[in-house]
């Protein structure tokens, strides 16, 4: 059967067309997609950043403080400490990041860098690493007994050596220095 070239023509701008409305559909369902993630991350994933920048300036700035303080200002860091509660901000930012990961509207790329991080996050509430850091920070861990069962008991637990040393240090009259030298021997 021979189509005349009107026919071929036609077929041919139908076959054309037909194509161009998949690629646009496909087009707005994978936009449509992209759009809910987008929205996923700037009302989850911005904010838990955010929080989490300004958790580490806040903790930056207090060792910058300790680091060149005179003797009143470190008993008042040494005091202001426990009200910090740096691994409880960490904790929720983790939280935070597993609802983002199981949300259905992210692609498994992002699912999966959402849920590495909140691992990471759950690595260092519940790992090794504040003990290790603080081991090498006194260079060994001979007649260091600290809890070992979380990061937050050890964060407590050097926060009131911290408090014990920094008040015997004010009682005696000491300088910032002074003061500093007896919380880190603490």
């Amino acid at each position: 059967m021979r189509l005349s070239l009107v026919t071929r023509v036609f077929a041919g701008f139908f076959l054309v067309l037909c194509l161009l409305g998949g690629v646009a559909l496909y087009s707005v369902v994978t936009m449509d997609r992209m759009q809910h993630e987008v929205n996923i991350i700037k009302q989850g994933l911005l904010p838990a950043s955010t929080r989490l920048h300004n958790l580490s300036q806040e903790l930056g700035q207090v060792a910058a403080l300790v680091a060149n303080s005179s003797c009143e200002e470190v008993v008042w860091v040494a005091h202001r400490l426990p009200e910090m509660k740096p691994f409880d901000a960490l904790t929720e930012i983790g939280r935070e990041l597993d609802d983002l990961a199981a949300s259905p509207h992210l692609s498994p790329r992002s699912r999966n860098l959402f849920t590495n991080a909140s691992l990471q996050i759950e690595a260092l509430l519940q790992g090794s690493n504040l003990l290790s850091g603080v081991a090498t920070e006194l260079n060994s861990t001979a007649g260091l007994t600290l809890p070992t069962e979380s990061n937050p008991a050890i964060y407590e637990e050097l926060i009131s050596r911290y408090l014990v040393s920094a008040a015997a240090a004010e009682m005696r009259g000491g300088t910032g220095r002074q003061v500093r030298e007896a919380m880190r021997r603490a």
